[in-house]
């Protein structure tokens, strides 16, 4: 630690501001590599236990600006530390600067990693999404269909649709979720898509009639169609 300190012209010792930048740096590398893996205990624990907006569903959001603000002061001031030790001829160790600069780094690097896995997703998700549509668009005209055979009145249930008004049963499960049975026995069971059944031609034409389930696309949005035909896609909030 004597090594690291400065003597004034009082003959006064205090740390030079090329140390203090080092140890800073440290200390925000390990912030950052720390914020990561708090974000990869929330994201395990969101795949064990769904966790509602309303008490963590911004935690990510927080975590991942945190982190990355802290791994890029990490880096700047680690450069910086190292830049006054050059000019100064400064012989004083070098360790804080560096390792804030490694932490810095090993922090983004997840972050980096986390935004290109997304963007790869979506790249894959776009046809699911229009595929899911076109699905919920087939089940509503075929309750129309089966309205028009049943005065007014739609189906009670999906499986009243097949086969006489939907003959294809992947027509009922989203393409962007994975299991299905295929079973024409399961339907009601094993749809991918919540339905309100009970409904009629006379219902309030802006009543839901179908929708996507809760996670069925990765990024959290889902597919609504109304009563009437309309539909709507609902984006998932913004925290990352």
């Amino acid at each position: 630690m004597k090594r690291d300190l400065q003597t004034g012209g009082d003959g006064s010792q205090t740390v030079p501001p090329r140390v203090t930048l080092g140890r800073v740096a440290r200390f925000t590398g390990l912030l950052s590599i720390t914020m990561v893996a708090l974000l990869a205990v929330w994201r395990a624990i969101d795949q064990v236990a769904y966790v509602p907006s309303s008490y963590l569903g911004k935690c990510p959001a927080y975590l991942l600006r945190l982190a990355g603000i802290s791994g890029m002061a990490a880096i700047l001031l680690g450069l910086a530390s190292l830049s006054m030790m050059a000019e100064t001829s400064w012989k004083g160790r070098q360790s804080d600067a560096k390792a804030g600069m490694i932490r810095g780094v090993l922090g983004i690097l997840p972050i980096l990693i986390v935004y290109l896995t997304l963007s790869k997703d979506m790249s894959h998700e776009m046809p699911r999404l229009s595929r899911c549509m076109t699905n919920l668009r087939q089940i509503h005209l075929a309750c129309q269909t089966y309205a028009i055979d049943n005065q007014g009145v739609f189906p009670d249930r999906l499986s009243r649709l097949y086969p006489e008004y939907l003959s294809d049963l992947d027509i009922f499960r989203c393409p962007s979720t994975g299991y299905w049975s295929g079973s024409s026995d399961r339907i009601d069971d094993d749809t991918t898509y919540l339905y309100a059944g009970g409904r009629n031609q006379s219902s309030h034409p802006h009543a839901l009639l179908a929708c996507d389930r809760v996670r069925n696309h990765s990024d959290g949005s889902f597919a609504v169609i109304h009563v009437d035909g309309s539909f709507e896609w609902i984006p998932a909030p913004r925290d990352w």
